[in-house]
């Protein structure tokens, strides 16, 4: 999970113990758990103050938790991803429930009233939460993969692959921006940001999908989570500098504002409020003798003893997220190559037909002309054999007029 660090700066860090992780957050009065920040503009007088920790339950898989959110009433909510189930404390850090989920949730934000929107990234879904009786309102999917979540003026920002995708709370959408960020997001006024930590950036977008600016510094070291202040400063995570960055409402200044975090991941801020709980990623003990977790297990210990480990499940959710990305890759190139296929036997069918109508055409034009011969040849014929009969029957007029005509020679001569 995740906690602050013992120093009277830090906020949120889970201690290494096995037994029970420790959050800490800043107070403000005697009975309230919270974390003040002065309104300023500056961002050198941005500091925290007083603070109180208490215990978040481990359930039966550890505890993993990946995102967070706050209420007006200063109720914390947490989201634990390996159990699937919220966490909910009040202000003074007092336990109020647990709310078991049919899913295992990604993300977390609050809607209004005493209802939240948690993502699902198996399911590819948006569910609408009422904390009090701890049923699901409402939900609405599509087909991308979703992640990180924030609401703001009545619509839903979610992070899905590739894109800030924008919505009402009926799941239809508004806008779809193309964005290089990764996991997580928050919506700002005019704005969406996110985090990079593959390039150790945190980005802000336009609504229109430019990209108003980038800060990119090796020394944030993974960022995750992001969140704005009422003064429109951002605060960001570092997962492996193990600290809480502040940087200006236009990305060109910046400054450490907490340090010796443990693997900090998620963070939301409450401008009404002021209050922002920071989370840190648990770590649990990887053998049972092993009783304070004060010294790292060597890579031969963690492999014989590992019970479990969000390093790797990190990892191990990555990698199926790569092989859901291959099998939809994969599963896209079958179905152009089925596709395609399908279009080489329709234009063969084609082509087949359009011969057999030629062949057809061809066919009807030699009967056609084969008939037109016969009957040209068939007339000729009883023409010749017409002129052949007049010639015979003139053949033999002239037969008898030769016939007459030596008859009448002879008697002349006689």
């Amino acid at each position: 999970m995740r906690a602050l660090s013992a120093s009277g700066e830090s906020f949120g860090i889970i201690s290494h113990s096995r037994k029970h992780n420790d959050l800490e957050f800043d107070v403000r009065k005697k009975d309230k758990a919270q974390l003040l920040l002065p309104s300023v503009n500056k961002l050198s007088n941005i500091k925290f103050t007083e603070k109180a920790n208490f215990q978040l339950p481990k359930g039966k898989n550890g505890i993993y938790i990946s995102g967070c959110t706050i209420l007006p009433e200063g109720l914390f909510v947490f989201v634990d991803e390996v159990n699937s189930r919220l966490i909910i404390y009040d202000s003074g850090g007092n336990f109020i429930r647990e709310i078991p989920l049919s899913f295992s949730p990604r993300d977390v934000a609050y809607i209004y009233n005493s209802n939240i929107g948690v993502t699902c990234m198996s399911a590819k879904k948006v569910v609408l939460v009422e904390l009090i009786s701890g049923k699901q309102l409402s939900s609405f999917s599509s087909e991308d993969t979703w992640f990180g979540l924030s609401f703001l003026n009545e619509n839903v920002t979610i992070r899905i692959t590739g894109t800030f995708l924008t919505t009402t709370l009926e799941g239809e959408i508004k806008s779809r921006v193309k964005g290089d960020g990764l996991t997580h997001c928050c919506a700002g006024e005019g704005c969406v940001l996110s985090s990079n930590y593959s390039n150790h950036s945190v980005l802000c977008y336009k609504t229109n999908g430019d990209l108003a600016w980038q800060f990119q510094n090796p020394k944030l070291q993974t960022p995750r989570d992001v969140t704005v202040d009422e003064n429109g400063c951002v605060l960001v995570t570092g997962e492996t500098s193990n600290k809480l960055f502040a940087i200006s409402p236009n990305g060109q200044v910046w400054r450490e504002i907490l340090n010796n975090l443990d693997k900090p991941y998620a963070i939301e801020y409450d401008k009404a409020s002021r209050l922002m709980p920071s989370t840190v990623v648990l770590h649990l003990c990887l053998k049972e003798s092993h009783v304070h977790c004060e010294k790292l297990e060597t890579i031969q210990d963690v492999v014989k003893n590992i019970n479990t480990s969000p390093l790797l499940e990190d990892t191990e959710k990555d990698l199926k997220f790569i092989m859901t990305n291959l099998d939809s890759l994969i599963k896209n190139r079958q179905e152009n190559k089925t596709r395609i296929n399908a279009q080489k036997l329709a234009c063969m069918e084609e082509i087949q037909n359009v011969r057999k109508l030629i062949n057809d055409r061809l066919d009807e034009m030699e009967k056609r002309s084969k008939d037109t011969m016969a009957s040209y040849v068939e007339e000729l014929g009883l023409d010749f054999d017409n002129f052949s009969q007049e010639l015979n029957v003139n053949k033999s007029h002239i037969s008898a007029l030769q016939e007459e005509l030596e008859a009448a020679l002879f008697y002349d001569r006689y």
